[in-house]
């Protein structure tokens, strides 16, 4: 097994290898049969848009900001997913109500929920907001599969030698909930990310990539749109590598 996850981890650096400059090659050539700049950008005009706003303050702070709300946000749907999974799992009276709200959040469209509350929310507030629904679902969900696939024999063995609180949540609960976890919180951060995000172009909050994303796109700054947009990916991508490497290593002490 650990052999064939070796092979797939270097397949998968070959992928990047030729899939990259793929990908560069198939823009750059689209670019060219466009011609024009204000219709697609080159890979190079845009990669010089990015290092040129890179040297702004404007860029630091927008990202610095962006960054902080949605993760915010993550959190706090992070604590209510977790909450509400727990509540539903202990007062049983009370899952359809917790399952009502799950379902209507999930199926509302994102804008919507944007719209609605930008009548109630400061602007500042709406993109955490927004990243905190999104996320509660998730949460919710895998938390209740986790707490239904604890294994009702070992919950006996528990009730036999009277573990305490701390043993359980250590030995019975935990193992069960971290995988669960580990899944919606992957999940989670991108789709906040996105939301988040979607929310600062839409009511234009001040220090946002949102904002100057809206900004170049009716500025016609199309090359600073691109290095915008290519900055969110770079910041989501830098984000689930940074969960994964911690997930895997929290694996790996728990093995040992």
């Amino acid at each position: 097994m650990q052999v064939f996850h070796q092979k797939k981890r270097k397949i998968s650096r070959w992928y990047a290898l030729y899939v990259i400059p793929l990908l560069l090659l198939i823009w750059q050539i689209a670019a060219a049969l466009s011609d024009s700049n204000l219709i697609l950008p080159t890979p190079f005009s845009v990669l010089r848009a990015f290092f040129a706003l890179a040297k702004t303050d404007l860029f630091w702070s927008a990202a610095f900001f962006s960054l902080a709300r949605v993760l915010l946000g993550f959190f706090i749907g992070f604590a209510i997913g977790i909450l509400f999974a727990l509540l539903a799992h202990v007062f049983r009276y009370s899952e359809p109500l917790f399952r009502a709200i799950i379902i209507i959040t999930k199926s509302t469209p994102v804008v919507s929920f944007i719209i609605i509350a930008w009548f109630y929310l400061e602007t500042e507030a709406l993109p955490t907001f927004i990243a905190a629904l999104m996320v509660i679902p998730i949460f919710y969900t895998n938390t209740k599969a986790g707490l239904s696939s604890v294994d009702l024999h070992q919950r006996e063995v528990a009730w036999l030698y009277e573990l305490k609180l701390p043993q359980k949540l250590r030995l019975l609960w935990l193992p069960s909930l971290l995988p669960h976890l580990a899944s919606a919180t992957l999940t989670g951060c991108g789709l906040a990310w996105k939301a988040g995000i979607a929310a600062e172009v839409i009511v234009q909050v001040n220090r946002s990539l949102g904002r100057e994303m809206f900004f170049s796109k009716s500025y016609l700054e199309i090359e600073n749109l691109f290095a915008y947009t290519i900055t969110v990916i770079l910041l989501s991508l830098a984000i689930e590598y940074i969960l994964r490497f911690l997930f895997k290593k929290e694996g790996s002490d728990a093995k040992n």
